[in-house]
């Protein structure tokens, strides 16, 4: 985003991507301005797109995503070097093996107090950071008809649905995972930067998104989400895409809690 931003106002400037130290395990990496330049047509795009990357955890349509969106999402990926994995027709062993796999995490997490005690602090309206209620699902998950398992926000507990509800219309939404082929800290900041530029890809044809991160927060589920995926490379986001409807937006932090300007020769 930081490069873009750069790029949007009109300066190019080169990236240095620090390998992780423990004496100085925040610095992460350096943006060098080197000089003026027009944004290509491609930065143009993504910028505009910024305000529209949101994450929108409500049904999407039912409208399928264009093979020219996904390859166009895959070529973002590898941009900055990592690899998109498209699944496949729910009907496939390995789509069936990955919902199973997420069930299984999200049924893990919600047997944990810890878990449920962190989830709740995440759910604030007056914060610079966390969810806020106003971009909660405006439907339960369990009365979802989602073929994945969303992550419950509004409570822990699973129950079923009270009666007098319309049966749930069934979601199939695309999903993709995000695909790095180490999996250390330097690669972990791939995968950052890949997502930014795939969500802002997406952001561009209108497409919204939603991470499916339960199986991936569980390391013996994600060592078998990989070993489904095939064993080549190492799965660091899933998600959930399609055409959705534009919400509420979170709080930002100020930008001086997050940015330092140094001085030019400081």
């Amino acid at each position: 985003m930081a490069r873009l931003a750069f790029a949007e106002l009109g300066y190019s400037v080169a990236t240095e991507l620090h390998p992780w130290s423990a004496a100085d395990p925040y610095r992460l990496a350096t943006l060098r301005v080197t000089g003026r330049a027009e944004p290509s047509a491609e930065d143009a795009a993504l910028a505009e797109a910024i305000p529209r990357r949101t994450t929108d955890r409500d049904p999407f349509d039912a409208r399928p995503l264009p093979a020219e969106l996904l390859a166009a999402l895959r070529a973002a990926a590898e941009q900055e070097g990592a690899s998109l994995h498209v699944l496949g027709d729910e009907s496939t062993s390995a789509t069936v093996e990955l919902q199973v796999l997420l069930s299984h995490a999200d049924d893990s997490q919600r047997a944990d107090p810890a878990y449920l005690e962190e989830l709740a602090r995440w759910r604030r309206d007056r914060e610079a950071e966390g969810i806020p209620a106003r971009a909660l699902p405006s439907v339960p998950a369990e009365l979802r008809g989602s073929s994945w398992r969303l992550r419950d926000f509004a409570s822990g507990e699973t129950s079923a649905p009270a009666g007098g509800h319309e049966p749930p219309i069934p979601e199939h939404p695309m999903v993709v995972v995000l695909m790095t082929g180490g999996d250390g800290p330097d690669d972990w900041l791939v995968a950052g930067q890949a997502l930014g530029r795939l969500l802002l890809r997406a952001a561009v044809d209108f497409v919204a998104a939603q991470p499916l991160t339960q199986v991936l927060e569980v390391p013996v589920l994600r060592a078998r989400m990989r070993h489904v995926l095939g064993g080549v490379g190492h799965p660091q986001m899933l998600l959930r895409l399609g055409y959705g409807h534009a919400g509420p937006t979170s709080r930002r932090r100020p930008p001086e809690q997050t940015v330092r300007v140094v001085p030019p020769g400081a």
